[in-house]
């Protein structure tokens, strides 16, 4: 269980990290 739980950590921060980098690019297209 311990697996799926650090898992789900590293995909939350992936996305996260994601999210901003796209806010960035977007923000510098604008």
């Amino acid at each position: 269980m311990a697996d799926i739980d650090v898992q789900d950590q590293c995909n939350k921060l992936t996305k996260k990290k994601a999210l901003i980098s796209e806010g960035f690019h977007y923000k510098r297209n604008r």
